[in-house]
């Protein structure tokens, strides 16, 4: 038995921050102004021709998104006939800025939209996509190579695949790889290192969580410092829910209670992996609650 400290700060105005979403200009790289004009028709189908003459000015400047959505407007026949070949051609384009892209033609190859259908090839496009850090074309491959098509059924190779491209707990690979595990697929002992890493991090995730849903940052109001504390977590094989106590007090026993009451309600929906011969892990980690910082909603 080995014991784990994790030597993070778990400020509830941090996870909260944490849990936000990026905003739409950020993720797609893109100026405000041009990002504007093309994110108010991402979830329409009644585009005006000025309208689709817009997106094409952005989207011939070099514009990402633009590209990315004029394409789709081709492929499903948004404001103008279907035309396969100008989606492929658009797509291309917007791959060349960002491989990210290459999802859409995988899927155009993968469908047999205005061309056979080229299992091969989608897994290829697929692969761009996936090295590009699209986690949906790591999914969309992973399934082919479990399928066997366009080459043969490898599902360790597809498990490997997820593990690879698995960037935090509980991400699209992640759950596939979940899967694969409980079908007694196995990981190497190098790819469990980044497995009980990326745990570790969900895990630390959970606890913000819980202090969050808890309300825990009313226990600082009106003091002058921060409260802390350490938890000690027990987790053993086979059980979801860890044996949690107070490793090192805050001070105060009626916050150390409610810190236990919410720490117990803790739930991780995957294992840690044990080391070998092991069927316990201890896992200390501190619980810092903020001067009754006001915690912005999101």
């Amino acid at each position: 038995m080995s014991i784990v400290k994790l030597f993070f700060l778990l400020f509830v105005f941090l996870f909260v921050g944490a849990c936000k979403s990026p905003t739409p200009h950020s993720y797609y790289k893109i100026s405000p102004v041009e990002g504007a004009e093309c994110l108010r028709y991402l979830d329409r189908a009644d585009i005006a021709a000025d309208e689709f003459m817009e997106v094409n000015s952005f989207a011939n400047a070099g514009n990402y998104l633009c590209r990315v959505l004029l394409a789709s407007w081709y492929e499903r026949g948004v404001a103008v006939p279907i035309d396969y070949d100008k989606a492929r051609e658009v797509y291309q384009a917007a791959a060349e800025a960002n491989p990210a892209a290459y999802l859409a033609l995988g899927r155009m190859a993968k469908l047999g939209r205005g061309q056979e259908v080229d299992y091969v090839l989608a897994r290829q496009l697929y692969k761009r996509a996936s090295d590009a850090g699209s986690l949906q074309a790591t999914t969309e491959l992973g399934k082919l190579m479990e399928g066997g098509k366009g080459g043969a059924v490898d599902p360790k190779a597809t498990l490997d695949l997820y593990i690879s491209k698995s960037k935090k707990y509980g991400d699209e690979a992640w759950i596939e790889m979940r899967r694969l595990r409980s079908e007694g697929i196995t990981l190497e002992l190098a790819q469990e290192a980044k497995y009980n890493q990326l745990w570790l991090q969900g895990l630390q995730g959970a606890i913000g969580s819980r202090i969050y849903k808890d309300k825990l940052w009313r226990l600082s109001v009106g003091v002058t410092s921060p409260a802390t504390a350490k938890i000690r977590l027990v987790f053993r094989v086979g059980r979801s829910m860890p044996e949690v106590s107070i490793e090192e007090s805050s001070g105060d026993p009626s916050i150390d209670e409610q810190i236990l009451a919410s720490m117990s309600l803790l739930r991780m929906a995957d294992d840690f992996i044990f080391p070998e011969g092991e069927t316990f892990q201890v896992i200390v980690a501190p619980i810092v609650i903020p001067r009754g910082e006001k915690i912005p909603r999101e």
